[in-house]
């Protein structure tokens, strides 16, 4: 398992997990998790995010699951999420390679 600097970018109605190579200051992966229609656990507990999707017979299908226990801010991290999942603005564009410095 490779270890990536992880970086979660919260904007309205949206998600964005960015993974960066440790080496060459570029990124690995970028994911986004449409948050207004899906379904959000977060667990202080086990210090875990579930973002999933609410299929139409059954449980929800998982989307994500991200660990937040190393997080100085978890709490504010969840209320910021939740704050977007129910927030009507559009999201701002917002460039990938603005953490590149």
């Amino acid at each position: 398992m490779a270890l990536w600097p992880t970086y979660y970018r919260v904007v309205p109605g949206r998600l964005d997990v960015m993974r960066f190579n440790m080496l060459r200051n570029e990124p690995v992966s970028i994911a986004q998790h449409p948050l207004r229609d899906a379904w959000i656990e977060i667990d202080l507990r086990r210090c875990v995010v579930i973002i999933g999707r609410r299929n139409e017979p059954g449980e929800p299908q998982t989307e994500a699951e991200l660990p937040i226990l190393l997080m100085r801010r978890r709490t504010e991290f969840a209320h910021a999420l939740l704050l977007a999942a129910i927030s009507t603005h559009e999201a701002p564009p917002l460039p990938d390679d603005a953490l590149l410095g």
